[in-house]
């Protein structure tokens, strides 16, 4: 692992938020550090530090990503309702329609396939996870490309292109905003959703939210910062547990109108104060449960004791 600056703002100053060890994806890769979230004092953006290895958060996405149970019926009828419901909101706020998509991070290519069957878009994907990627290709005939999505793999230019619960696995997200830059047409669109760092449900820090593979945890003021340095414009932006965004390319970078170090500070202590209180719940909850087993195990004895065959 590598100890990084914040991936937006470059900064080195930060906050400890959260640590947690066992995490299910780090032992897959055969890892067995802790992980350490932090928040910029500059920015506000909460991050992995240290950060994993390139070739370790490659590893997690070229297997299987879910466990193989997750891939069922239930798993594909969630899959089916999901999608529906971000095209009615893309297609909502997006002028160009039919258009033509790119999606990166695709999966098995749900949305891709409801955008090409039910309202005529030409439709590309890009998956690192093999499995999901053949299923896309065999079963719905997707063009789907295995593997990282490369600016320089790409011969066409795109209308929109797609990540969704992609952006918080990136490393560097500024600079992968930058490459999807390249392959959009003038004018064209990036379409996104992650995880909300400033959602209603949140003001409660989980081990799901900073699992080893989330590196970048956005909040609405942070993805519009990392947005304008990369050259796109938010168009639209719904703020509920996860961030679903619409953002136009410029072309360059546009000045950036968000929190400044004072605020972002605020934002960081107020982060701060959610880790503890939620470090005070577990510990406490861990407590009544040791309490409680315990009370369990003296009873049983006592009753053992008073009901035990005398000799």
């Amino acid at each position: 692992m590598k100890t990084i600056c914040c991936p937006i703002c470059q900064s080195r100053r930060s906050l400890h938020l959260w640590s947690h060890g066992r995490d299910r994806f780090l032992m897959r890769v055969g890892n067995r550090n802790r992980i350490r979230d932090v928040v910029c004092s500059d920015c506000g953006v909460a991050y992995a530090n240290p950060q994993l290895e390139t070739q370790e958060i490659e590893s997690l996405y070229t297997g299987f990503y879910r466990e193989e149970d997750e891939l069922g019926d239930s798993h594909f009828a969630n899959k089916e309702r999901q999608a529906h419901d971000r095209i009615g909101w893309l297609l909502a706020r997006c002028p160009l329609n039919p258009g033509r998509m790119l999606e990166i991070g695709c999966s098995e290519g749900t949305l891709l396939r409801q955008l090409r069957d039910d309202h005529g878009w030409t439709v590309s994907g890009f998956e690192p996870n093999s499995y999901s990627a053949r299923h896309g290709l065999e079963a719905w005939q997707l063009d789907i490309e295995p593997g990282f999505f490369r600016s320089e793999r790409c011969t066409d230019k795109f209308d929109v292109v797609t990540l969704i619960h992609v952006i918080e696995h990136l490393p560097d997200p500024t600079a992968f905003l930058v490459e999807i830059g390249r392959v959009l047409n003038n004018g064209g669109y990036f379409f996104f959703e992650t995880p909300n760092m400033e959602s209603p449900r949140v003001g409660r820090i989980s081990a799901d939210l900073f699992a080893a593979p989330h590196l970048v945890i956005f909040s609405p003021q942070t993805i519009e910062r990392a947005l304008r340095k990369a050259g796109f414009e938010l168009v639209a932006l719904e703020s509920t547990h996860n961030l679903r965004g619409l953002a136009r390319w410029r072309g360059e970078q546009l000045p950036d109108h968000s929190a400044k170090p004072v605020q972002a500070l605020r934002t960081a202590l107020r982060y701060r104060f959610w880790a503890v209180r939620e470090f005070q719940y577990f510990a406490t909850q861990r407590l009544k449960s040791s309490l409680v087993q315990a009370a369990i195990f003296c009873l049983g004895e006592q009753r053992y004791r008073q009901f035990r065959p005398r000799r």
